[in-house]
């Protein structure tokens, strides 16, 4: 096996070690802040801090679900009215309202 291919092996199955622990991944900054809009299973982003993002679909059963201190939350925990951080993945669908992978939500506020 080449250097280069062991190097890689060993950096890819170090990474997965890493985040099958728990550890917490800097994403960056979010995407985009806004309040959930509840009601069932899935939520929406209103009042988002980018227009392009007002009314997207917050698939909650499929994000990493965290709250300000990083402890994780279950989808029935984001509550209508949440404040929250969202980060998406790469790749959105242009839509109207957009269509966008969520990686993770992290709620910031409660409602009310």
């Amino acid at each position: 096996m080449s250097t280069t291919v062991r190097a890689a092996l060993v950096g890819a199955v170090a990474l997965s070690l890493l985040t099958g622990c728990g550890v917490d991944v800097d994403l960056g900054g979010p995407d985009v802040t806004g309040t959930v809009e509840r009601d069932g299973p899935v939520g929406t982003l209103v009042d988002a801090s980018d227009d392009y993002y007002e009314g997207m679909d917050l698939l909650l059963d499929e994000a990493d679900l965290v709250d300000e201190d990083g402890a994780a939350l279950a989808p029935q925990d984001v509550l209508d009215g949440a404040q929250v951080e969202v980060w998406t993945s790469d790749a959105c669908a242009e839509s109207s309202p957009v269509q966008c992978g969520i990686e993770r939500v992290r709620v910031v506020g409660a409602s009310g």
